[in-house]
């Protein structure tokens, strides 16, 4: 009788354990705004549009990650009550970005945005070249795509109006 008490409680236990949690998925590391970066945040007719980095200091021929994360603001509620619609709420649908030397042309470098694990969160990885100066200046271009929460536009003419285009500087360094 011990052993089925033990085994059941072994049992018990293991699938305890096995139970998913329900907190939300985070991000692997925690975004943070450059020391060196022109705006962390850009507000837009659609919410504030926050541009983050996965390390403190960007160092060329060093992978990076670049997160846009939206959130609601004071200024999209307000539109919603005078439009009457208190459910109304964007997501980010899609994202055209690149990035170029501000000072010095390098070219273009595409940067390619793709939905994270949570919600509202698009994430970028990307990698600079060494330059010939000790640190440079680069403009991150971002055309941000947005949607109407729980629904999907299919008019191309319908998207281009929800859709904000802006730019960044950041500073990047020779390791």
């Amino acid at each position: 009788m011990l052993k089925i008490y033990t085994l059941l409680t072994i049992i018990i236990v293991t699938l305890i354990a096995c139970t998913p949690s329900k907190k939300s998925p985070s991000l692997p590391v925690e975004p943070q705004c450059l020391k060196n970066q022109s705006k962390c945040a850009v507000e837009t007719q659609f919410g504030k549009v926050n541009i983050l980095f996965d390390k403190d200091k960007v160092l060329t021929e060093d992978p990076f990650n670049i997160y846009l994360m939206l959130e609601e603001t004071n200024s999209v509620k307000e539109r919603v009550v005078k439009n009457k619609k208190p459910k109304v709420k964007y997501k980010i649908f899609k994202i055209n970005s690149y990035m170029e030397g501000k000072e010095m042309f390098m070219g273009k470098i595409p940067i390619v945005f793709s939905p994270s694990r949570q919600k509202n969160v698009m994430v970028a990885k990307t990698l600079l070249g060494s330059c010939s100066e000790e640190k440079m200046v680069w403009r991150l271009w971002l055309t941000v795509f947005f949607d109407i929460d729980n629904e999907n536009i299919t008019n191309n003419k319908q998207k281009d109006v929800y859709q904000e285009t802006f730019f960044i500087d950041f500073i990047s360094s020779r390791s």
